[in-house]
């Protein structure tokens, strides 16, 4: 049997249950912890780093889609130093994005394109990482272009708990 307890995020108490990870418990409860690599049905592969979170006792950032509660845990969602983070792992992020905005499903609509401008992203701060571009084949149905891609290859990954195959 699971056991019930509080946890504090932001100054306000929850009830969570052990086993549960800092960002259910956030999304459960309409506090909003940005990611993108995050998917309920999967197991948490802290690839985006977008989720982190201040533990207040020990001034760690650590991921919310990893981190599972504990009895009186004390949870920090926004700062100045969970801000900093977020934005510069956003401009490594655009630093092996592809930018083909006008041909993507999204259209504009993107996670990603939001959390830039959320975050006021310098998406050109890094040295461009795009001049090696592999396709990675996944399932003989899907193929994506790398590394701009690998945050959702790797979650279908652990979907289907295939291997990857690389090609040149």
């Amino acid at each position: 049997m699971n056991k019930r307890f509080e946890i504090t995020i932001d100054g306000k108490k929850y009830q969570a249950v052990s086993g549960q990870t800092v960002l259910e418990i956030a999304r459960k409860n309409g506090i909003d912890i940005p990611s993108l690599c995050y998917h309920p049905d999967l197991e948490a592969s802290e690839s985006c780093r977008l989720c982190l979170v201040k533990n207040k006792d020990t001034s760690e950032l650590l991921t919310a889609c990893s981190l599972k509660v504990r009895p009186g845990m004390r949870i920090i969602t926004d700062s100045p130093d969970i801000r900093r983070a977020r934005r510069i792992n956003l401009e490594l992020l655009f630093a092996q994005h592809l930018e083909e905005c006008n041909d993507c499903v999204w259209s504009y609509q993107c996670r990603l394109l939001e959390l830039a401008k959320k975050y006021d992203v310098k998406i050109n701060r890094f040295i461009d990482r795009k001049k090696i571009i592999l396709f990675i084949k996944w399932a003989r149905l899907l193929f994506l272009k790398a590394p701009s891609a690998l945050i959702a290859a790797i979650a279908w990954k652990f979907a289907a708990n295939k291997e990857w195959v690389f090609l040149s």
